[in-house]
């Protein structure tokens, strides 16, 4: 029925009964398109969206404030994640990215969709890990991550974020971010000191395990610095 003959039954329609249904059939068939133009991809809607974009949560996006911290809390903060990430020295993964060890650290990132077990790069679980047991989490709401380019992002975010090419003095506990695998923003480490004019660390999934190495913070492979406290 088109939509002219639909209006004069309406208009002139024998029965109350029948101008009712007709009157509800043409709000339905409104409605429907109206849903229909609005979930298109041409208007940004669900249909646009992958299947699986739509039963996951919202990307983090948003960073919850830094604790607010006396300079003697802070200090201890920075020891402390030092201190555990330095007791780790040694640890080796058990196959490819794989091992008891590295499933504990992995634990320290949390959030839908977070595997421990998952055979992942662990470079950024390993600090996450660190500065959750000194009692101050990193990342967006403090859940950790696993990828660097997101505790970067977040950093950024925080105004916790310093260049290396900015002649930033990195301080015991600061966060050192590498150029590495074609990124720069690809491996992630703790310092450790900085002494002699070098900057020395402890780092996760450094030649599969957790190790130390000492470096000039203006090495060209270092991108960077994140003050998590």
């Amino acid at each position: 029925m088109s939509p002219s003959t639909i209006l004069d039954e309406l208009r002139g329609g024998h029965s109350a009964a029948v101008r009712t249904g007709l009157f509800w059939l043409v709000l339905g068939a409104v409605a429907t398109v109206l849903v229909v133009v609005l979930m298109s991809p041409a208007m940004g809607g669900l249909v646009g969206l992958p299947g699986h974009v739509l039963e996951e949560p919202a990307p983090r996006t948003s960073a919850r404030p830094r604790p607010q911290l006396t300079p003697v809390q802070k200090l201890a903060a920075r020891r402390t994640s030092v201190r555990v990430a330095l007791g780790q020295v040694g640890v080796r993964e058990r196959g490819a990215n794989r091992g008891a060890r590295i499933v504990n650290f992995r634990r320290a990132v949390v959030g839908p969709g977070e595997n421990p077990r998952a055979a992942e790069p662990w470079c950024a679980d390993f600090v996450s890990w660190a500065w959750r047991r000194a009692g101050v989490p990193i990342g967006f709401n403090g859940a950790g991550s696993d990828y660097v380019p997101e505790l970067v992002a977040w950093a950024r975010l925080q105004r916790s974020w310093r260049w290396a090419r900015d002649g930033y003095a990195p301080r015991t506990g600061d966060l050192i971010v590498y150029a590495s695998g074609g990124s720069r923003r690809g491996h992630i480490g703790m310092v450790v000191k900085v002494q002699g004019g070098r900057v020395h660390t402890v780092e996760g999934n450094l030649r599969d395990r957790v190790m130390r190495r000492s470096l000039k913070p203006w090495d060209p492979s270092v991108t960077g610095f994140i003050t998590p406290v």
